[in-house]
């Protein structure tokens, strides 16, 4: 879905096009259910390279074992599609 395509990653930033720590991605995931969007509209990207981290970027903890809470709370910030 990905092959070929120019994508970025932006981090530790607000702006697309301004400030912030550029990556370009290597290699994508997609969920093997998502069809448009919405429903399982999540992906893992590789970037090439290591992310810098700082002051405004940092990692993300995951739990350990199996975590599967659905009461749990999710806050992530992105822009989604901008092409």
């Amino acid at each position: 879905i990905l092959a070929g395509a120019d994508v970025w990653v932006v981090a530790g930033s607000n702006y697309l096009d301004k400030s912030g720590d550029h990556y370009k991605v290597d290699k994508a995931l997609i969920h093997e259910n998502y069809i448009d969007y919405f429903q399982y509209d999540i992906a893992l990207l590789r970037v090439k390279g290591e992310i810098k981290f700082h002051k405004f970027v940092t990692k993300v903890k995951l739990p350990k074992n199996n975590f599967n809470d659905y009461r749990a709370v999710l806050e992530f910030a992105g822009w989604g599609n901008t092409a």
